[in-house]
């Protein structure tokens, strides 16, 4: 099975190194190890995969959450029954953050990074309720407080928190940040229109050194008859980026064609004030420093320099189906879920390894 699966996905590679013009590039990573990351029957329903750091450690929550959590390291799972709550990613020395409780229930949500050791609860004004969404190396904590309706992002950095100014703003929320400190805000701001009940618009920024860029949506191609309606604004969602600069996420406009109205969802790339349609419905869910983007529709896919690898597809004769794919790192390692006949339990959260 092993040498049909190099042999077919070997195929592939020497396809897509060669453009549509004879051209040649340089070649992608298209042939992947599939790695389940062996939960039992029980876990694999109890835990769920919530991060993967550039070690390939896979971060595991339990579900509900709160309770415990693990984390996957080549095959090994050490579980730590710590009470947490939600988690929401980890760094590559081990640091895992998140927040106590949830928005929908009446317990005290904090801000906290856990380890092996145990849970500190991050200090400062202004974080009493809040949720810590994503941390770099250098121990940078960001995300948002209060409901996420009415929130302000915030960045925590040890010695103090920042809270990023957007005038006009009614909610804000720190997605990701990379190991220069950069940002991505997502925020909501009302708008109304004539004639018009009032919503909410959403944006999304770069957030690097007290100043905010505001991430536009790529123009519409109005491809297969749809355009766009013209009153309401597309709705911007950063999700993720690199130390480039580079960020990617999902915008949904609202299209029309012979009376018939449908939303429709883009996966895109900013960076430098230029944002780029990656030529794909769904959205745009991890970017590593390569420049790869991790999408999410309508099947785990790999965005590569204008190419869209279909990650089922090219694991296809393993035997496995893939369902969904959230997460990506620098060593191309991608953090998916899928199903095998023959594999038990049938649905397993795997690991795709490169090969070389």
């Amino acid at each position: 099975m092993r040498r049909l699966h190099n042999i077919r996905t070997g195929l592939v590679a020497a396809l897509l190194a060669a453009g549509c013009d004879g051209s040649s590039t340089d070649p992608v990573p298209v042939d992947y190890e599939v790695i389940p990351l062996g939960l039992s029957a029980e876990e694999a329903y109890t835990y769920y995969a919530r991060g993967l750091n550039d070690l390939g450690q896979v971060l595991l929550a339990s579900y509900p959450t709160g309770g415990s959590f693990g984390l996957w390291d080549d095959g090994w799972i050490a579980r730590y029954n710590v009470w947490t709550g939600r988690l929401s990613g980890l760094n590559n020395h081990g640091a895992i953050v998140g927040g106590t409780g949830g928005w929908s229930d009446s317990r005290e949500v904090r801000p906290f990074v856990a380890r092996a050791g145990g849970v500190w609860y991050l200090a400062g004004d202004g974080l009493e309720r809040a949720i810590a969404n994503a941390v770099n190396d250098a121990g940078v904590i960001v995300g948002a407080t209060d409901h996420p309706s009415t929130g302000r992002a915030f960045i925590w950095t040890g010695s103090g928190v920042v809270f990023p100014e957007l005038p006009g703003v009614t909610s804000s929320s720190a997605a990701a940040v990379n190991e220069l400190g950069e940002v991505v805000l997502q925020t909501q701001k009302a708008a109304c229109m004539p004639q018009a009940a009032c919503t909410n618009e959403s944006l999304s920024y770069l957030w690097s050194k007290g100043t905010a860029r505001k991430i536009s949506a790529p123009a519409w191609s109005g491809s297969e008859g749809w355009t766009l309606v013209p009153e309401f604004s597309p709705l911007v969602r950063a999700l993720d980026l690199n130390d480039a600069g580079q960020v990617v996420g999902t915008v949904d406009y609202l299209v029309q064609s012979g009376g018939t109205r449908r939303n429709r969802q883009r996966a895109f790339r900013w960076q430098n004030g230029v944002t780029t349609d990656l030529g794909i419905d769904g959205a745009a869910l991890k970017i590593n420093e390569a420049g790869h983007v991790l999408l999410a529709a309508p099947t785990p896919s790999l965005w590569v320099e204008g190419r869209v690898i279909d990650l089922t597809e090219t694991v296809a004769a393993s035997g496995w189906r893939l369902t969904y794919a959230f997460g990506l790192n620098d060593r191309g390692q991608i953090l998916a879920s899928g199903t095998h006949p023959q594999h038990a339990p049938n649905f397993a959260q795997v690991l795709l390894e490169p090969l070389k």
